[in-house]
């Protein structure tokens, strides 16, 4: 008759299978099962600490902002952390890596001498009210719109609840249209 194995979480070593001239009973192959069994449950369990452990975010940067306001956040992947229009809140707190890798376009005045004008972008990573990093790049031009590639990181010990945006320093700036990979915000926990 048929008898349901029960697994416990324990990584069993070690696992002891039948040899030839041994009898071909119930207990000697629940001897090689019941081992493999207790194996797969400790898999499991850790894997599932992992899972639940690891928050992580991407969220596609869009919008024209004034200085000084949000882009919007638009969740391309994400578990455990939550999307407003335009800040991502920490549900467990813990120590986090904060990138954003955008591309930004800005239009500048051309100042008349026939040279280049220099123009730059200024984009910065906020926890609630506090900005925890930063890029600026500076571009010398002739034409009158820049597009230039934006790139600041952070590593932050964050609290549940805090909020993380994205937010414009100067005024004209424009995420182009150009896909989700060119303007992104990716946030992961550590530990």
């Amino acid at each position: 008759m048929s008898a349901n194995i029960v697994d416990v979480d324990a990584f069993t070593s070690p696992v002891v299978a039948p040899t030839d001239g041994d009898a071909l009973t119930a207990a000697s192959v629940i001897q090689a099962i019941q081992p493999l069994s207790n194996r797969t449950r400790n898999n499991k369990n850790r894997i599932d600490a992992l899972v639940a452990a690891n928050a992580f975010g991407r969220y596609a940067v869009s919008g024209s902002p004034a200085s000084g306001a949000k882009f919007t956040l638009t969740q391309i992947a994400a578990n455990e952390l939550t999307l407003g229009s335009d800040e991502v809140t920490i549900v467990t707190a813990g120590l986090y890596l904060v990138s954003l890798h955008c591309s930004m376009t800005r239009n500048i005045a051309d100042d008349g001498a026939g040279t280049a004008d220099g123009a730059y972008v200024a984009v910065g990573i906020y926890a609630d009210a506090v900005e925890v990093a930063a890029a600026a790049p500076r571009r010398f031009v002739d034409e009158v719109a820049i597009s230039v590639d934006v790139v600041c990181s952070a590593v932050l010990q964050l609290a549940a609840a805090q909020k993380i945006a994205v937010k414009a320093a100067v005024a004209d700036l424009i995420t182009p249209a150009t896909g989700a990979a060119s303007r992104l915000l990716s946030i992961g926990r550590l530990a």
